[in-house]
């Protein structure tokens, strides 16, 4: 997140940490609307980019688009030599 433009990172960080919504950041950035969101999908955008990138750079080919077109990430987990996920259940 740290490599994202600050105008973009403030509105992420209010809108998603902080738990505000895009009105009360406009009103407390003193931005139009609009602009606010603009802010948040780009910000947003360029994250998905950058994350997709630094999956590639790792070789997991593990990204997948949806039904809704929204993509998801599917890490897998550290096994614990027993054949079970760290946190998760045996194989049936």
């Amino acid at each position: 997140m740290e490599r994202l433009p600050v105008k973009q990172r403030d509105v992420i960080r209010l809108a998603f940490l902080d738990g505000q919504t895009h009105g009360a950041i406009a009103e407390q950035l003193g931005l139009p609307l609009g602009t606010v969101k603009g802010r948040v999908r780009g910000g947003l955008n360029r994250l998905h980019r950058d994350m997709r990138f630094e999956l590639r750079l790792l070789g997991r080919s593990c990204w997948s688009r949806g039904r809704d077109g929204l993509g998801s990430i599917a890490v897998p987990l550290p096994s614990n030599g027993s054949g079970v996920a760290e946190g998760g259940v045996p194989p049936a």
